[in-house]
């Protein structure tokens, strides 16, 4: 492919974030845009839908298939088709296992899980259609460290995880790569709960990293923007850490 054919493409593409009004996924959103992309924003957060030039946000419950369906739809409008999907919608409540209600265990399954699986499964059809696409799914290096009072997190993490290796099998014939980044306990406004709750889970985890420090949204950025890229054709079904050198133990 020619520089100039990257560039079109690059400058053309349209990126959907999900749980991107703040932390990790308005850091990410920020970064695709600031490097030409046009990017929708898709969070309860949001009250009404938002057009300003290159970037659309809106209200979006990620575990209703409907609603999903509604917000994919409208930045097809608004933007174009997605090209580049980066699920990162999830929620994180502290709990003993003992005390995780059978609600409480379905809401955080079908935030965290159930969303990648309806964002996914809208978004596909485009990028099979235009034999290009990047879909990239935010879990947690919990999942490999076995953080305690987070089993139902954990274990919709490690789901994310099964599920983007099955896709890349299915998706690579078709010029679409799944991949998945693993951040450690990064500092944001949604986690400042879990850092007043449980200072020591974050201080165990800063102590187990190579670079002892807690991670901020920011330091996600680089690998996204990989990933979403040309360069990262022939990386699929994988999983990133970055989490400081924390799961090299």
């Amino acid at each position: 492919m020619s520089s100039l054919a990257f560039e079109e493409k690059r400058m053309g593409r349209t990126v959907l974030v999900t749980g991107g009004a703040q932390g990790i996924g308005a850091a990410l959103a920020q970064a695709f845009a600031q490097q030409g992309d046009r990017v929708a924003i898709a969070d309860l957060a949001f009250q009404n839908f938002q057009r300003n030039e290159g970037l659309f946000t809106g209200p979006c419950d990620v575990r209703d298939r409907g609603s999903c369906t509604e917000f994919v739809g409208r930045v097809a409008v608004e933007l174009g088709p997605v090209d580049v999907l980066i699920n990162n919608a999830g929620i994180y409540p502290m709990q003993r296992f003992e005390d995780i209600s059978p609600d409480d265990w379905d809401s955080v399954l079908a935030t965290n899980l159930g969303s990648v699986f309806h964002l996914s499964q809208l978004c596909l059809p485009n990028m099979r259609a235009r034999s290009w696409g990047r879909i990239i799914n935010v879990t947690s290096n919990t999942f490999f460290m076995g953080t305690p009072y987070l089993a139902h997190y954990v274990a919709s993490k490690g789901g994310i995880i099964g599920l983007s290796r099955s896709l890349a099998s299915e998706m690579g014939r078709y010029g679409i790569t799944v991949n998945c980044i693993a951040p450690s306990f990064t500092r944001t406004e949604g986690t400042a709960m879990i850092e007043q709750a449980a200072p020591e889970v974050v201080t165990q985890t800063v102590a187990m990293q190579a670079i002892e420090r807690v991670a901020v949204p920011t330091d996600v950025v680089g690998v996204a923007l990989f990933l979403a890229s040309d360069g990262a054709e022939f990386l699929t079904g994988q999983t990133i850490a970055t989490d400081g050198g924390a799961s090299k133990n």
